[in-house]
């Protein structure tokens, strides 16, 4: 009645924002914290204040506002025993609140022609007189990606609200940036006043991926005495498929060993060397292409074993001019074998190095007293880790940073799986095995399980111990022997 009239405003937003006032919400809650109990009521006599942020366009601000407010004589019990005295047509016949829960989001945009994903919206309606008098809910994108999808059966989650759910495909998305949704309501009934439509804006910008995500599945590499001399294979974790050959050596003095999935899936890192030459490299395998190169630069001195670091960077290894040299040390390379870095110093004899999760340090075993070590990278310290006097080989951390794993043949006639927390090597937290021949042991990505080769020399077979139950499965039998398996992640092929 006082503001100014259209014709002067000339007033042109079609969606007004607006502050609800109820007993209870301070001045800058959300609707989130308003008390159902009290349906919305402002109380007679009641000072409710409401929080308003205003910004002045270019143009400066013609202000007018309105109050939107029901209310109906009560029925059966004095006013003052409010709410219960009024029915709840007393309320206003709309929708009072929306909120949206992401339940996924996949999106993915590189260019127009890749993209893809989806995402997964739960839009809850809350209505006084409760969610079947809403007939359906819809949206659209902002940027026009989503034109308009609606929803007309909700999940009842309350006697005043309902949720809808939307799964938005991104095969029609138009860019990488995020999304800001804009929500219809519509009612049952056709308001003489208010029409039968509520409108939401909802800016919280979900995010669109710039790359194509990839799903990832747990394999396992190792190297068997299968073919000609030994060559490296993979297999599915519960031995269901006929292992994979990626290998084929010529001669069999010539032995491919230590297989290393590295972080992203991509490739493989493997040592090749030769008992009659006493020469080694490293190689990487492309797991997508079968492409096989030589990171050393052919059959040259002796590499020995090595590791990824965790952003797939770098690789750290071992060298030494020749394997009877006892001078092997750490060294780094980048993943195409470029930069060979020395890295320590330590007369060690430095074997199978292994990076923790955070690749602030290396666990190795040093070849000339078999014990094992931790070197700190940033400190550029050392560690002895065992001091048990006897052979202790093929360490490796857990995901979670807390446990190496070796085998060790400590303790008795045999040998054993140790798993340690990396604070004291004794007394381990798991002992894995009592045999002759037990070693290579390496986590599964969770850190529930471990695996590793067991049985013997010529027969060895690939097994996984599960760390939460205390059992174990061959995924191996045949009459190779497999050995050095890695446990790691690829991405999946569906």
């Amino acid at each position: 009645m006082l503001g100014a009239p259209d014709d002067l405003a000339q007033y042109n937003s079609t969606v007004c924002g607006y502050k609800y006032f109820a007993d209870g919400l301070n001045p800058d809650d959300s609707l989130e914290l308003l008390d159902h109990n009290n349906r919305g009521m402002f109380s007679a006599g009641q000072k409710n204040v409401r929080h308003y942020t205003i910004r002045l366009g270019d143009e400066g601000l013609i202000f007018n506002y309105a109050v939107d407010a029901t209310w109906e004589f009560p029925q059966g019990s004095p006013p003052w025993e409010a709410p219960d005295s009024f029915s709840l047509s007393a309320n206003r016949l709309e929708a009072f609140h929306f909120s949206v829960t992401q339940t996924d989001n996949t999106l993915y945009y590189v260019d127009d022609e890749t993209m893809g994903g989806s995402l997964g919206l739960d839009v809850t309606i809350y209505d006084w007189q409760g969610p079947t008098t809403i007939e359906a809910v819809g949206l659209e994108s902002l940027d026009g990606a989503f034109s308009y999808f609606e929803e007309t059966v909700p999940e009842l989650t309350s006697d005043k609200s309902g949720t809808y759910h939307f799964e938005l495909d991104g095969g029609s998305l138009i860019s990488s940036a995020p999304l800001d949704f804009f929500f219809t309501v519509r009612d049952i009934a056709d308001d003489p006043m208010l029409g039968d439509y509520r409108n939401y804006w909802d800016s919280c910008g979900y995010p669109v991926g710039d790359e194509n995500p990839q799903t990832f599945e747990d394999i396992i590499f190792y190297c068997a005495d299968a073919g000609i001399g030994r060559n490296i294979f993979s297999i599915d974790i519960e031995g269901l498929t006929e292992p994979y050959q990626w290998t084929e050596q010529t001669d069999t003095s010539t032995w491919c060993e230590s297989p290393e999935i590295s972080p992203d899936g991509q490739y493989v890192l493997y040592l090749r060397y030769s008992w009659s030459s006493f020469a080694s490299e490293l190689r990487r395998l492309n797991l997508e292409t079968e492409e096989d190169i030589s990171l050393s630069g052919g059959m040259t001195n002796w590499y020995i074993y090595g590791d990824w670091r965790h952003d797939g960077q770098k690789i750290v290894y071992s060298y030494a001019e020749s394997i009877f040299a006892g001078d092997g040390e750490m060294y780094t390379m980048d993943i195409d074998g470029s930069n060979k870095t020395l890295m320590t110093t330590t007369g060690l004899y430095v074997w199978a190095p292994k990076y923790s999760p955070d690749d602030s340090k290396i666990v190795f075993q040093s070849f000339n007293n078999n014990q094992l070590y931790i070197y700190d990278i940033a400190g550029d310290s050392l560690t002895q880790y065992t001091n048990n006097g006897t052979w202790n080989d093929d360490p490796c951390y857990s995901p979670d940073g807390q446990y190496i794993a070796w085998a060790t043949a400590y303790n008795g006639g045999g040998r054993r799986i140790y798993v340690s927390p990396i604070s004291a090597w004794d007394p381990p937290w798991k002992v894995i095995g009592y045999e002759q021949y037990i070693r290579s042991p390496g986590f599964s990505p969770d850190g529930n399980k471990i695996v590793y080769d067991h049985g013997g020399y010529s027969g060895a077979e690939i097994a996984i111990y599960d760390l939460t139950d205390d059992t174990y499965m061959d995924i191996t039998s045949n009459i190779w022997g497999d050995y050095q398996a890695d446990w790691g992640l690829i991405p999946s092929s569906e």
